[in-house]
């Protein structure tokens, strides 16, 4: 990725005051079950807006109405693209965290209702987390707090739900 944005001459200009507080103060994560979600602006003010608008023109991200979208397939690929490390904080990802998903079957395979259903998390040492967690794409939220799930398990619970889809 050529990342244009990053590379461009600052202006020098003095900015507003409120330029330079949307400029420091990261935005509130926004996401769905398809990927990432930035406010579309026509004339980009911030690092962010600037971001955005660069992994629309390299189609990682795109423009549907009035946000970018940035797919969760798309962004497991840009945080490992080494072109990124510099820029990626600039998405206002949440921490990652070491809970992984426990998965059970009920049923036998050739049963017309065999399925693979989530059956809570664990962490690292396997032992099982006993608060609520709620997933929305690769975002856990657990006691008040987002955390973005790894690749891999990320992509097993979307197999699961399409799985389920087709059941």
């Amino acid at each position: 990725m050529k990342l244009a944005f990053w590379k461009r001459k600052k202006s020098v200009e003095p900015a507003s005051a409120e330029d330079a507080i949307e400029s420091i103060m990261p935005l509130q994560l926004q996401y769905d079950d398809i990927g990432l979600k930035h406010c579309y602006t026509s004339v980009a003010k911030t690092d962010a807006d600037f971001y955005w608008e660069s992994l629309a023109d390299e189609e990682v991200a795109y423009q549907l109405d009035d946000s970018y979208i940035l797919p969760w397939e798309e962004l497991f690929q840009v945080k490992q693209d080494p072109d990124h490390s510099d820029v990626i904080n600039l998405l206002n990802l949440p921490l990652s965290n070491d809970l992984y998903p426990i998965i059970r079957s009920e049923n036998g395979l050739s049963d017309s209702d065999f399925q693979i259903i989530l059956d809570g998390w664990c962490d690292k040492d396997k032992v099982k987390f006993k608060g609520s967690v709620k997933r929305t794409g690769a975002i856990i939220s657990l006691a008040g707090k987002e955390y973005l799930l790894n690749e891999s398990a990320w992509k097993l619970l979307e197999k699961i739900r399409i799985l389920s889809c087709h059941g």
